[in-house]
């Protein structure tokens, strides 16, 4: 045990203590200050945030949180859908919040959709962030995750004092029980929703 450069103990026993290893992606511990700066960390979870906004309404749908804060890049959620090749890129943010998802509908109302889920998951070895695909139940307030993840990707996740980010890789066409969904369409028959846990406090 240290306390400083002079002053140390040596042959001291502890109590047992059991290591976990995680990702080094995911930072939990709060945001340091030095000198009015951000920590490392912080900083790194920032600048994930502000690329989200990079060629929102240019090469990239966004959605953002709340209304008229993607030009100001001040939104506490945003989730924006690119294309990348023959697929496209989601990409999702939000301040506080356990998860994040996006949905694609093809009406007005929620349920029978086909759902991208960001989830910081609190494990008892720290916690990861991942991604899942599911899909709201009609006429239920329930949301049920597929055993097969196939078309969805996690390319990159974050989890920094309560702010959540994931990158993720989606398939041009997926399919939901009996609907396919076509994320190309640039017309009103896919409608695309997002909601975060932040949403519900």
């Amino acid at each position: 045990m240290v306390k400083d450069y002079k002053t140390f103990w040596v042959a001291q026993e502890s109590s047992p203590v059991q290591v976990f290893r995680r990702s080094v992606d995911i930072e939990t511990a709060g945001p340091e200050q030095n000198g009015g700066q951000l920590s490392q960390a912080a900083q790194g979870q920032r600048n994930l945030e502000l690329s989200a906004y990079k060629s929102c309404g240019k090469t990239k749908k966004c959605l953002g949180s709340p209304d008229g804060c993607i030009a100001g890049k001040t939104c506490v959620a945003l989730v924006t859908i690119a294309p990348q090749g023959r697929d496209f890129q989601i990409e999702m943010f939000g301040k506080k919040s356990k998860y994040i998802a996006i949905g694609f509908s093809d009406d007005t109302k929620m349920g029978g959709d086909h759902v991208v889920e960001c989830v910081n998951e609190d494990l008892s070895r720290g916690t990861i962030v991942k991604a899942y695909r599911s899909f709201n139940i009609p006429n239920a307030k329930q949301n049920r995750r597929f055993d097969d993840q196939e078309g969805v990707e996690l390319l990159e996740g974050s989890f920094y004092d309560g702010d959540l980010y994931c990158k993720v890789n989606h398939v041009a066409k997926i399919a939901v029980q009996d609907k396919e969904y076509d994320v190309t369409l640039q017309s009103s028959t896919v409608k695309i929703f997002f909601f975060t846990s932040a949403m519900l406090t």
